[in-house]
């Protein structure tokens, strides 16, 4: 393990995930932005709305010791590129992943997938269920559930302006403490420092970061959510939720009632954490993916260096620029 990806001489979580390299994969439509930090089993991680691959940095000091994580920014979200032409819904978005993973070459991976990003890690499984061993979801949608607000939001997106409103909303800290804000999501406490700064001020800073989340919750269909009732039993491998029993997005009763939906799945309640889990409980949330996981496999370990770059060389080019239009 290099230096830069050891958690023995890392300050924190986020100095760990700033050290690692941003590495990019071209799809036709989108240029994926991802990064590989620790050594152990692969393990790739799916953030959800309106977060980036930053919002797993409280992770990686417990898990990078056991895991090669492999930190997603999903389209719409943190450095990855996209176009008018990129796929926003699940199934699109899940299929960029897929595309990503080919290039790397894993032959098997466990799969985290946090909030939507636990939308997209489902659909995922459904096209590359094969090289998938194991399926963790920390609060995430229910099908036939509508989460308070979020219809009304998502149907806001649609307005002309949306981007310009959603940088203003986030820029009041009055908005970011409310329920409708992230107030709801994890302990207002924590919205301060490294949440704000890393995840918050970049959508305000950045039309282009605001405008790309605004296809983002575009792209959802609960059509399709609930059509994950009858899915779910499709996926065949070891599932975990770990959920936060304080959410009231998706409340910990829906859990017990969406795990009977699959073949092999467990539920794990982590006491007082809100739909945010990860962020308000890192530790525990960590602990519980390494014992899900179980004993090293037998596989070759990789390590960060070890892993193969999707696309070497490749930036985001003139029509793709961070800051450019939409």
């Amino acid at each position: 393990m290099s230096v830069a990806n050891d958690p023995a001489t890392a300050v924190s979580g986020a100095d760990l995930f700033r050290r690692a390299e941003v590495r990019w994969h071209e799809t036709p439509t989108a240029t994926i932005a991802y990064r590989v930090v620790g050594a152990g089993p692969p393990l790739v991680m799916l953030h959800g709305w309106p977060l980036w691959g930053f919002t797993f940095r409280g992770l990686l000091p417990h898990l990078a010791a056991h895991f090669t994580c492999v930190l997603v920014d999903l389209p719409g979200g943190g450095d990855t590129v996209w176009t008018r032409d990129t796929d926003f819904t699940w199934p699109g978005q899940a299929a960029s992943v897929k595309s990503l993973l080919e290039a790397v070459g894993f032959d098997e991976y466990d799969l985290l997938g946090q909030d939507s990003g636990g939308m997209i890690a489902r659909h995922l499984c459904l096209l590359d269920g094969r090289r998938v061993r194991r399926l963790i979801l920390t609060n995430t949608e229910v099908p036939n559930h509508r989460p308070p607000y979020l219809p009304t939001l998502r149907r806001l997106m649609f307005l002309p302006g949306a981007a310009a409103v959603l940088r203003l909303a986030l820029s009041s800290g009055w908005f970011l403490r409310s329920r409708v804000g992230f107030g709801g999501s994890l302990d207002p406490a924590r919205i301060d420092g490294e949440f704000r700064d890393g995840i918050v001020r970049p959508l305000v800073w950045s039309g282009r970061r605001a405008a790309g989340h605004v296809r983002f919750l575009r792209g959802w269909s609960w059509a399709v959510l609930d059509r994950w009732a009858e899915f779910h039993r499709r996926l065949t491998m070891p599932v975990l939720l770990v959920w936060g029993d304080a959410d009231e997005t998706f409340p910990l009763p829906l859990a017990y009632r969406m795990v009977e939906q699959f073949p092999d799945a467990t539920v794990r309640a982590v006491e007082g954490a809100r739909l945010f889990v990860h962020e308000e409980r890192p530790k525990a949330v960590a602990d519980l993916i390494v014992r899900f996981h179980g004993p090293p496999s037998e596989q070759a370990p990789y390590d960060a260096r070890r892993v193969p770059h999707a696309s070497r060389g490749v930036r985001p080019h003139g029509r793709f620029h961070p800051e450019g239009k939409p």
